[in-house]
């Protein structure tokens, strides 16, 4: 059996994709959070969420501090588990059968898809700012390797 662990702590990320689509109401075309249910209103002046508006007068989607998130996170990149089979069995072959899951589990407050930020080849994506890239796949094998 072997695990991998991967971890980053202290970062900050600007996160302008998931952020901006699930906490503006302009954005009509999309789902929205359930943030937005707690946005600014005259009756709830506390809130960090802007006021909901379909026409941006205010330009909430400029660049602010409201995109920036902390994004400290554990993740188990690899688990995988094999078995040596006796060689009683196989007649001098060395055989080891295994099952291995990429990207098991992420554990962070980040509230964007990735808090790794995966690079994506030919996108606008850039260490520390989340423009809304799939993330990293979740990936299943089956395995056997033999050694004559």
């Amino acid at each position: 059996m072997s695990m991998f662990f991967f971890s980053s702590l202290g970062q900050d990320v600007y996160n302008g994709a998931v952020k901006w689509y699930t906490d503006f109401a302009q954005n009509g075309e999309f789902n929205h959070g359930t943030g937005l249910l707690n946005a600014w209103s005259p009756t709830n002046t506390s809130s960090g969420i802007p006021a909901p508006t379909l026409d941006n007068a205010n330009r909430e989607d400029r660049a602010s501090s409201y995109f920036v998130e902390k994004a400290s996170f554990v993740k188990l990149k690899s688990f995988r588990l094999g078995y040596n089979i006796p060689k009683k069995y196989t007649k001098k072959l060395a055989i080891n059968v295994y099952s291995e899951v990429q990207n098991v589990f992420t554990i962070s407050n980040y509230s964007g898809l990735d808090p790794e930020v995966p690079y994506a080849s030919g996108q606008t994506n850039y260490p520390g700012i989340d423009s809304g890239v799939y993330p990293i796949p979740r990936t299943f094998k089956l395995g056997l390797n033999i050694k004559l």
